[in-house]
């Protein structure tokens, strides 16, 4: 293990743990959010997993928590400047504490051809993979590789260190994994089915011995919010993770049904409770063109 240190005024110092020699070379990134922790206990798992490997051929970079500020604050942000670390890299190397460290952890990135970012999109969601498949080749293939069953169009916002690990040629995906918000709470199957779908991404590049394999993947377009329109109990009728029909009813709210606005995965929704106007209530991907419904 070695550290960089990306800003001595700010005590922040990020591990960068290297396993094997040469190349190819792939990255594991997580704890970009703070409080994201099934992400970190994945990729502490890998680094168990690789520590035990003897057949690496290339070099493995895992880097498992890329905040330490935010991380001991337990929060998505750094309590340094306030800034969300996925929405300004490539950083900079003159700008403030996080702006600093997400320059140092894209410099470290410079060597890599493929990159793994590991998030959390909280404790009422589910297990998805991040992609920009309708604009890179290597996305799907990426996403078949790793075997998660569903891929969700990103939204494109600029800063996201895989998104802008994609404009600049190299191969790149975000996994979401339940867990994290609020507090950091960790999903402990899911932390493990993403050691195992990073695992098997390894074994399809070439870094460790094994019988490559392409799962089935449907393939979402973007996330669609659905709101409360006024204050109400709220009662979901289905988990995190489900295919919904069109106008399938999905929760109550003061009795009254909501019904899903497309056909499509229901990425995350919030428990039974008292939800006020304008409060996020759930989360949509509707089939990608292709997937058929």
């Amino acid at each position: 293990m070695r550290t960089i240190i990306a800003d001595p005024l700010s005590l922040t110092e990020i591990a960068v743990h290297e396993f094997g020699s040469g190349e190819p070379v792939m990255a594991i990134t997580a704890g970009i959010h703070g409080d994201e922790h099934t992400g970190i206990l994945a990729a502490h798992l890998l680094m168990d997993t690789l520590r035990r490997k003897r057949n690496l051929r290339g070099r493995v970079k895992i880097i498992p928590v890329c905040n330490p500020a935010a991380y001991r604050h337990r929060s998505r942000c750094s309590p340094f400047d306030g800034l969300d670390m996925n929405r300004i890299f490539p950083g900079d190397p003159c700008g403030s504490a996080t702006r600093l460290t997400a320059h140092a952890i894209w410099s470290e990135l410079s060597d890599v051809r493929m990159l793994v970012d590991l998030h959390c999109c909280g404790i009422y969601g589910s297990n998805y993979v991040v992609t920009l498949h309708d604009e890179y080749d290597h996305q799907r293939e990426m996403a078949e590789a790793l075997g998660i069953p569903y891929a969700v169009r990103s939204g494109g916002a600029r800063g996201q260190l895989f998104l802008e690990a994609c404009h600049a040629g190299k191969q790149a995906v975000l996994i979401e994994l339940k867990g994290g918000q609020p507090s950091g709470f960790i999903d402990l199957e899911s932390a493990r089915m993403c050691h195992d779908a990073v695992i098997r991404l390894m074994i399809h590049a070439g870094l460790l011995d094994g019988a490559a394999s392409r799962g089935e993947v449907t393939y979402f377009d973007r996330l669609i919010p659905v709101h409360a329109k006024r204050h109400g109990l709220f009662l979901p009728e289905v988990e995190a993770g489900a295919i919904l029909r069109e106008g399938q009813v999905f929760a109550t709210l003061d009795g009254e049904p909501l019904s899903s606005p497309c056909t499509g995965l229901i990425s995350s929704v919030m428990p039974p409770r008292y939800c006020f106007a304008g409060e996020r209530l759930a989360r949509i991907a509707p089939f990608a063109a292709g997937n058929g419904s």
